[in-house]
């Protein structure tokens, strides 16, 4: 007979005491307990700015805003992450109007590493053209000319670029670590099991809908209003429009051929693979899960986090 699960309480006690362990074992050896914390600290701070781009391109502006100031409050960002935060300050600020509060915002960013020469600008954006620098300056400089529309559009460009670069947060590398292995009820206690909460960042949601998926729970409906909230067409949207039967495969990949440069295309295709895999494994077409799961495993980057569960997949599923 199986043992009955843990209730939620006890669940989390024992997480207590295995922090608790973990945490005398760091004092044992000298490592102060404070370092783990303040590390968590800045991976929030460093994530909260990616929930901030999210919502800012929901056109949740004060939102936006609200979060992007916590995040540069706490002092805890990465250079990079706070000139990604002072973009969204003034994006917001842009489209609502506050331009002086958008000079202020795009001054930071003019202060480090970028240029106030339009020409310099504008042949930085040809040579990057998927960089957001150039663009995070040229919006400066058209700002300054009052040139309103100009400065919107390459603002908004840059927050783009920027949030393409972000696919999985820190915070959530546990919970793909527990899809890895399997743990599929873990995976969904990583990531919290709520969809709307979980729409801000897509990557996430496209796992809690897998892990969900794995346990034999059908989320169409939560999934489909999650979706319909957020409004995103781009990618991995059709990924999750491919999950709700809204596009076939065959346009699932014709959508991933459709990037910028070839890296994006080349990333996109990684995960066309992987997700079509998890979805013909559920589905029971096993032959074709193998080989989408196979093409996943060979031309996945390493970096992206489905080429580890493609290879736990792929090592689970039958001979």
């Amino acid at each position: 007979m199986a043992a009955a699960p843990l209730p939620q309480e006890k669940i989390m006690s024992v997480r207590v005491l295995i922090l608790s362990g973990f945490l005398a074992t760091l004092a044992a050896c000298n490592t102060k307990p404070e370092s783990i914390v303040e590390y968590q600290n800045k991976a929030a701070a460093n994530y909260s700015v990616t929930v901030a781009a999210t919502v800012l391109r929901q056109g949740k502006y004060d939102e936006a805003t609200s979060l992007a100031d916590q995040a540069i409050a706490s002092k805890l960002l990465k250079p990079r992450n706070r000139k990604f935060a002072e973009g969204i300050r003034a994006a917001a600020a842009l489209h609502t109007a506050h331009y002086d509060q958008a000079a202020q915002a795009l001054a930071f960013n003019a202060t480090h590493g970028q240029t106030g020469d339009a020409a310099a600008a504008d042949a930085a954006v040809a040579a990057h053209p998927n960089r957001a620098d150039g663009y995070f300056a040229r919006a400066a400089l058209a700002l300054a000319a009052g040139r309103y529309p100009e400065a919107i559009s390459d603002c908004d460009i840059a927050i783009g670029l920027e949030m393409a670069a972000v696919r999985v947060s820190m915070g959530d590398l546990g919970a793909w670590e527990s899809f890895d292995a399997g743990r599929y009820q873990e995976t969904i206690n990583d990531l919290g099991d709520n969809s709307p909460k979980a729409a801000a960042q897509p990557y996430k949601l496209l796992l809690l809908h897998l892990a969900r998926a794995r346990l034999g729970r059908d989320d169409t409906q939560e999934l489909a209003r999650a979706v319909d909230a957020t409004g995103d067409t781009e990618w991995p949207a059709p990924v999750l429009a491919f999950y709700l039967g809204r596009i076939d495969q065959k346009q699932l990949f014709a959508a991933a051929d459709n990037g910028p440069d070839f890296d994006t295309r080349d990333g996109q295709r990684c995960e066309a693979n992987f997700y079509a895999g998890e979805a013909a494994s559920l589905s029971g077409k096993l032959d074709d899960a193998r080989d989408l799961l196979d093409r996943a495993i060979d031309h996945c980057p390493s970096r992206y986090a489905e080429a580890k569960a493609a290879t736990g997949e792929r090592a689970r599923m039958p001979k």
